[in-house]
């Protein structure tokens, strides 16, 4: 069996307005649902626990949730903040079917830098790419070593990645993830060409003033 991390909920019978008691209390109100439930169940969390856990799964690593007895692996579906406060109004869990393939989004992260960033600039294409696949196959993120950048116009497409055996990349394999590009460079020097040109002219200017 993987090991996933894990954390501990309890059912939940508070609903509606008086979820707002919960939150003071430092509980975030959740619901788990999907193919692997009957019907949704309505949870609690502690929000600092589920908080730390939100950020080293994110979206895409399966975690397990202990509810009671019973336990359920799910993906962190989505998370609703305060938009002032930042604090966390509400969280879903999708519980899939491990046995059967499905489809989501994948982060792209990129490390280190290129070869020599001094004679370009980086243009970023996608951020994230849709994958299929059994749930516990499909990675938390795609990593992306910039430092295989070398030259001007060396680009990392989406056919570059690694795909883990078993999983399938559905984003076409020709789009961009970042390149190296002389883009800044060239307008660096159009840049220094305009004010060539604008010294010149006021040169100009001024030889006409003094003959006039």
């Amino acid at each position: 069996m993987p090991n996933y991390e894990k954390i501990s909920a309890e059912p939940r019978t508070t609903l509606g307005k008086e979820v707002k008691r919960l939150r003071r209390q430092g509980i975030v109100p959740g619901v788990i649902y999907g193919p692997a439930v009957d019907e949704p169940q309505s949870i609690s969390l502690d929000a600092r626990e589920f908080d730390g856990l939100y950020q080293r799964a994110g979206s895409t690593q399966l975690v397990d949730v202990a509810v009671g007895n019973a336990s359920r692996t799910v993906f962190i579906r989505n998370v609703e903040r305060d938009p002032i406060k930042r604090t966390l109004i509400h969280a879903e869990l999708y519980a899939p079917n491990l046995n059967k393939v499905t489809e989501i989004i994948v982060a792209v992260v990129t490390t280190g830098e290129p070869s020599d960033r001094g004679l370009g600039v980086l243009n970023h294409g996608r951020a994230d790419v849709t994958v299929r696949g059994l749930p516990a196959a499909i990675p938390q993120s795609f990593e992306v070593d910039l430092a295989r950048l070398e030259n001007i116009d060396d680009a990392i497409l989406v056919s570059d990645l690694e795909v883990p055996e078993g999983v399938e990349m559905l984003t076409p394999g020709d789009e961009l993830i970042v390149r190296l590009s002389a883009a800044q460079r060239a307008t660096e020097e159009t840049l220094e060409e305009k004010e060539e040109a604008e010294e010149e002219a006021e040169a100009a200017a001024e030889i006409e003033d003094g003959q006039a």
